[in-house]
C-alpha cells in the first residue's frame, strides 16, 4: 500500500554509505506507475492488465527504502526515537484511512444488505486495528461475501505494512547497536531477513496460497528488499556505469510490465512470481545515484502529481468501484463508466490529499495532539463500526418480513437432522462436522438408501430432498464437497490457488466408490453439482485448464466412467442438472430494494433473467447430460426448469419467499410450506 513515498529528509553526510533522503520526484513517478496498475486491475482483473496487482509489489519496495533510510539516518545521527518513528507513522497513514473508512461505512448504510454490511463493520474494526490482512485471510472464501464486494478488502496491504513497521525499526536497531553501525554488516543482517522470508514465501505459496498472499511472514522480504537499496553504495563514475545506469531502469521497467500483464489472479502469488516486480522496483529505485533518462521520464509533473496524491488515490479508487457494481449488480464496466470511475477517484483521492492529509502533517502540531486526535478518532469510527456489528448491520433498514434474505449465512443456515447409522466412511462426513448428514427417512429403517453426491450444488437441495424422503421413506446420505467426476487421474479442477483441492478430491471419491461397490443396498446415487460452470473449470492428467467446449466432451466422458464403477444390479442413478441461475451477483439484495431503502439498479423481472441465462448459457450443458443419460438404461436426468419454468419465465418466488441465496444457490432457510411447494 502507498502509504510512506513522501517522508523524506536531508541528505546523507558524503562519508556515511547511505541512499540519500532528498525528495526524489521519480519515485513518485514509479508510485504513479504501480497505483495505475492497481487501479487498472481493479477495473477488470480479465483485461490487458489482468497482473496490475503487482503495483502493491512496488509500493513495499518502495515504502521499505523510504522507511529503512529513515531508521538509519536517525540512527548514525543519534536522533533515533521509536516515539518518533511512530509520530510519522500516524500523520502519514490515520487521516486518508480515517476519512476512508468513515465513508465506506456512510455508503455501506444505503448500499448493503445486513449481513453484508455487518461484515464490512467487522473488517472496519481490523482495518483500525492495522490487521485487516488477518481479518480477509480468514473470510474470503467460497461461502463467504465475493471478494469484489467488500469495500475494505484492499487494506490488506496496509495491515501487511504496519506490522511491519512494529518489527522492523527494532530489527533495524538491534542490528545497528550489535554491529556498531557499520553499514555492511547491517545490511547483511537484513538480506538474511530477507532470504528467509523469500524461502517462506515459495513454500507457503506452494501448499497455503491464501496465507502467503496475505501474511507478513512472507510479504517482509519485498519491503525488506527495499530496506536494502537504502545501504545499497552508489555505482561508480566511470562511463561503463554511467551505461548502466542508463539501461538498468529501462529494462526493469519492462520486468514490471511483463508481471502485469502476463501474471493472473488465478496464479499462486506471490511465490517466484514476484521476482519480476520486486526486483523490477528495486533497481529502478536503487539508480545508482545518478539523474537518468528514466528518472527524468518519471519525474514528469502528470506522473508526479499522482505519485503526491497516490496514497488516497489507493484508498479511494477500489471502494468506488466496489460500490458501483453493487450498485449495478455487477454489470460489466464499460469504458465510459471506467474512465468516469477514474476521473471521480482521482478528485476525491486529491480533495484527501488536500484536506485531510496535508493538515495532519503540518510540524506544528505538537506530537501529543497528534496522537491525541488519532485516537479520538479511530475510536470513534471503532464505536461505530462495532455498532454496525452488535446490531446485525443494522437490520432495522428493511422490513422484518424481508430479514431471512439479508444475511448470506442465514441464507445458507440448514442443521442436517439427527439421523444416526454405522459403518459409513470418512468420506461421508461433511467438512466441520462429526457424523455424516443424512436426510429424510431414517437410515437404518428406510425403505429405500440413497446418497447425493456433490459440492454445494447438492448441499443447497439438502433441505427439499429432506421434505421429499420423508414422504418417500428414503434416507439420503450427503457426500460432499467435490464433484464427483474428479479422480486426480483423468480429469480434476483447475484451481491453482487450492494445490491440495484434487487429490483431497480423489481420496474422497475413491473411498466413496469402495463403500458404494460393497454396499448394494444404497439402491439410488444422486450426481449433482453446478454443470454449466464446471465445464469451464476443468484440466486434465494435471495440464493446464482445458476450453469450455472440449471440457463438455470431457465432463460427458467422466460421468460415462462414473455410472460404469457405480452400475450394480438394482441401482439407479439420477443426473440433477443446474437450476435455473441468476447471472448477477446478489440477487436476494433486489428482492429486498423492492420493499426497502437499500440501492440497487436491477431489472425489472428476475424470472425473465433466468429464463434468457437458462436457454443461452445452461441448455448446452443439459444437452449433454441428456445424451449421457440416453446412453445407459440405469439413469434419469432431472430437469429443475421442467418444474420451475414456463411461457419465456422462470420462478423465483414461491409462495411469496424469495428462492436464491446468490446467483446460483437456492436458499436453505425456506419455510416448510415453501419446501414443499417445491
Amino acid at each position: 500500500s502507498p502509504v510512506s513515498s513522501h517522508d523524506a529528509g536531508a541528505s546523507h553526510p558524503a562519508d556515511v554509505r547511505l541512499a540519500a533522503l532528498r525528495y526524489r520526484p521519480d519515485v513518485d513517478g514509479l508510485r504513479a506507475i504501480a497505483v495505475s496498475l492497481t487501479i487498472l486491475f481493479h477495473l477488470d482483473a480479465t483485461g490487458p492488465v489482468r497482473g496490475g496487482f503487482v503495483g502493491v509489489d512496488v509500493f513495499f519496495v518502495i515504502s521499505g527504502f523510504l522507511i529503512t533510510g529513515l531508521l538509519l539516518r536517525a540512527l548514525d545521527t543519534g536522533t533515533f526515537s521509536l516515539l518518533a518513528f511512530y509520530e510519522r507513522r500516524v500523520r502519514r497513514i490515520v487521516p486518508a484511512l480515517a476519512a476512508l473508512v468513515a465513508l465506506v461505512l456512510a455508503a455501506g448504510w444505503a448500499l448493503l444488505l445486513p449481513g453484508d454490511y455487518r461484515q464490512m463493520g467487522r473488517s472496519a474494526l481490523w482495518a483500525l486495528g492495522a490487521s485487516s490482512n488477518l481479518f480477509f485471510l480468514d473470510n474470503t472464501g467460497y461461502f463467504d461475501a465475493a471478494a469484489t464486494s467488500m469495500p475494505l478488502l484492499h487494506t490488506w496491504s496496509l495491515g501487511v505494512e504496519e506490522q511491519f513497521y512494529f518489527v522492523w525499526p527494532l530489527l533495524v536497531l538491534v542490528l545497528w547497536k550489535a554491529c556498531r553501525g557499520r553499514a555492511a554488516a547491517v545490511a547483511l543482517g537484513l538480506l538474511a531477513v530477507v532470504v528467509a522470508s523469500f524461502v517462506v514465501n515459495v513454500r507457503t505459496v506452494e501448499v497455503a496460497p491464501k496465507d502467503a498472499f496475505f501474511l507478513l511472514k512472507t510479504r517482509a522480504w519485498e519491503l525488506g528488499t527495499g530496506g536494502l537499496l537504502a545501504l545499497s553504495p552508489a555505482l561508480g563514475r566511470g562511463r561503463a556505469f554511467a551505461w548502466l545506469a542508463e539501461a538498468l531502469p529501462v529494462a526493469v521497467l519492462a520486468l514490471i510490465a511483463r508481471a502485469a500483464t502476463t501474471l493472473s489472479k488465478e496464479q499462486p502469488y506471490p511465490g517466484w512470481d514476484a521476482l519480476l516486480p520486486v526486483l523490477g522496483a528495486a533497481l529502478i529505485v536503487y539508480r545508482g545515484g545518478r539523474d537518468t533518462l528514466a528518472s527524468r521520464l518519471l519525474a514528469l509533473r502528470p506522473l508526479v502529481f499522482l505519485g503526491r496524491i497516490s496514497y488516497s488515490l489507493y484508498l479511494v479508487n477500489w471502494p468506488l468501484i466496489v460500490f458501483w457494481r453493487l450498485y449495478t449488480n455487477g454489470t460489466k464496466l464499460t469504458p465510459t463508466v471506467c474512465a468516469a470511475l477514474v476521473a471521480v477517484s482521482v478528485a476525491l483521492a486529491w480533495a484527501s490529499w488536500r484536506w485531510v492529509e496535508q493538515p495532519m502533517r503540518r510540524p506544528a502540531l505538537p506530537r501529543r495532539a497528534v496522537f491525541t486526535r488519532a485516537a479520538v478518532v479511530a475510536g470513534s469510527l471503532a464505536l461505530a463500526a462495532w455498532a454496525v456489528v452488535a446490531t446485525d448491520g443494522v437490520v432495522g433498514r428493511i422490513p422484518e418480513s424481508a430479514r431471512g434474505l439479508g444475511d448470506l449465512s442465514t441464507m445458507w443456515k440448514w442443521s442436517c437432522p439427527d439421523n444416526p447409522a454405522s459403518g459409513m466412511p470418512s468420506s461421508f462426513l461433511p467438512p466441520g462436522l462429526t457424523r455424516p448428514c443424512i436426510v429424510g427417512a431414517p437410515w437404518e429403517s428406510a425403505r429405500t438408501r440413497a446418497v447425493l453426491w456433490g459440492d454445494s450444488f447438492a448441499e443447497h437441495v439438502l433441505p427439499l430432498f429432506d421434505v421429499a424422503g420423508r414422504e418417500a421413506a428414503t434416507a439420503i446420505a450427503l457426500i460432499v464437497p467435490c464433484p464427483p467426476i474428479f479422480d486426480d487421474v483423468n480429469l480434476q479442477r483447475y484451481w491453482p490457488e487450492q494445490p491440495r483441492y484434487n487429490a483431497q478430491c480423489a481420496e474422497k471419491r475413491a473411498t466413496t466408490l469402495r463403500y458404494l461397490v460393497e454396499h448394494d443396498d444404497v439402491r439410488l446415487v444422486i450426481l449433482s453439482s453446478s454443470w454449466a460452470t464446471l465445464v469451464g473449470l476443468l484440466q486434465q492428467n494435471g495440464g493446464g485448464q482445458v476450453p469450455r467446449k472440449e471440457g463438455m466432451g470431457l465432463v460427458a466422458e467422466a460421468l460415462d466412467r462414473l455410472i460404469e464403477q457405480l452400475s450394480t444390479p438394482g441401482r439407479h442413478v439420477v443426473l440433477l442438472a443446474d437450476t435455473p441461475r441468476l447471472p448477477i451477483p446478489d440477487p436476494a439484495a433486489c428482492a429486498v430494494a423492492r420493499v426497502s431503502p437499500l440501492l440497487r439498479d436491477c431489472p425489472p423481472d428476475l424470472g425473465v433473467v433466468a429464463w434468457d441465462n437458462l436457454q443461452a448459457g445452461v441448455m448446452p450443458t443439459h444437452r449433454m447430460l441428456a445424451e449421457v443419460g440416453a446412453r445407459h438404461a440405469n439413469v434419469t436426468v432431472y430437469f429443475p426448469e421442467v418444474h420451475l419454468c414456463r411461457e419465456g419465465r422462470c420462478d423465483v418466488e414461491v409462495n411469496g419467499e424469495f428462492l436464491y441465496r446468490d446467483g446460483g444457490h437456492l436458499r436453505r432457510n425456506l419455510t416448510p410450506d415453501t419446501l414443499r411447494a417445491l
